[in-house]
């Protein structure tokens, strides 16, 4: 197997983990609310900008990736914190404003 050819499978396998792993936080976040939240992506979004911000000021490759981590990280913890607030028994506020818009929108 050439250079070429296992760089492809590397990536392909790289892509597809995360593919899965995608799919696998929507599953569970349907399972466990019974509603889809598509705010994977924008978390996502938000720490690879983060990641490519650390680049543009000279980090190096690894560096770029922790710093996207805990981008993504610190991100997920104040959203967290704003929609459940103290007590994670609390009820979620992106649920009662999905659930308001979906209700006066007309849909069902």
């Amino acid at each position: 197997m050439d250079a070429i050819s296992f760089q492809l499978l590397f990536n392909g396998l790289v892509l597809g983990a995360g593919y899965g792993v995608l799919g696998l936080g929507f599953a569970l976040t349907l399972r466990a609310a019974g509603a889809v939240n598509f705010a994977h992506g924008d978390v996502a979004a938000v720490a690879a900008y983060g990641g490519v911000t650390a680049v543009l000021f000279g980090a190096t490759g690894v560096l770029a990736v922790g710093v996207a981590a805990l981008v993504g990280g610190a991100l997920g913890l104040v959203g967290g914190r704003y929609c459940m607030g103290t007590s994670p028994s609390a009820p979620s506020r992106i649920y009662f404003h999905s659930r308001h818009r979906l209700r006066n929108s007309g849909t069902k």
